[in-house]
């Protein structure tokens, strides 16, 4: 069966609202201790995946109980349990995939890492976004035209992640840009705001993040 939608829960902060994203036609793929996180909302991972160094041989067990396919990996490895589930996610081909707990935590590295990932995804052709409890976040890539719709969230910034992001328009938020060029390191595109309820990032070339968000 192809699932349209593969969802990966990671180690990172969860909260029941990213939970209810989920849905009974999602694939659920858990990453060491998003495995956990998974059973301690009541959900089955169709697949579990890690070294379990953080989920422990209690998940372990648990997960084996539920008949979970359990892929286990070595702690001395070139790539994050992250890193790895993308690439079984990959292999099934879904349209689009949602990575929760992926920003939080305390380890900034994994941060980093995990934000890197969209654009290996983005080069596979597989729509993914990261889901925090304060923060949506997909990778855009030039020539193409994005529409938004609006939620939760109170801004949206776009931020370079090539030198340059050229050609930019944008519709529908309250500081538009007119066929401008935004760079690397630079702040410009930081804490716009919805002005309607659909938005629409046109680009030539780069690439960027679009990054949605609100307070606490």
């Amino acid at each position: 069966m192809k699932h349209e939608r593969v969802i990966v829960v990671t180690g990172g902060e969860v909260t029941p609202a990213c939970i209810q994203e989920i849905t009974t036609t999602d694939f659920v793929i858990g990453v060491d201790g998003g495995a956990q996180t998974c059973l301690d909302f009541g959900i089955i991972p169709h697949l579990a995946v890690g070294d379990f160094d953080t989920a422990g041989e209690a998940s372990l067990k648990e997960l084996k109980r539920h008949k979970c396919v359990i892929e286990s990996l070595n702690q001395a490895k070139n790539v994050t349990d992250t890193h790895y589930a993308l690439t079984k996610v990959v292999e099934m081909h879904p349209y689009s995939c949602l990575l929760l707990g992926a920003l939080g935590g305390t380890r900034y590295d994994h941060l980093l890492a995990n934000l890197g990932l969209l654009e290996g995804m983005e080069e596979a052709g597989i729509a993914t976004t990261i889901l925090h409890p304060n923060n949506r976040i997909r990778l855009l890539s030039g020539p193409g035209a994005f529409t938004f719709t609006r939620s939760k969230y109170v801004y949206f910034s776009i931020q370079p992640i090539t030198p340059k992001v050229e050609g930019l328009t944008t519709k529908g938020l309250r500081y538009p840009l007119i066929d401008e060029c935004l760079y690397r390191g630079e702040t410009r595109g930081v804490s716009n705001e919805w002005l309607s309820d659909v938005a629409q990032v046109i680009l030539k070339s780069g690439k960027c993040f679009i990054i949605e968000s609100k307070d606490e």
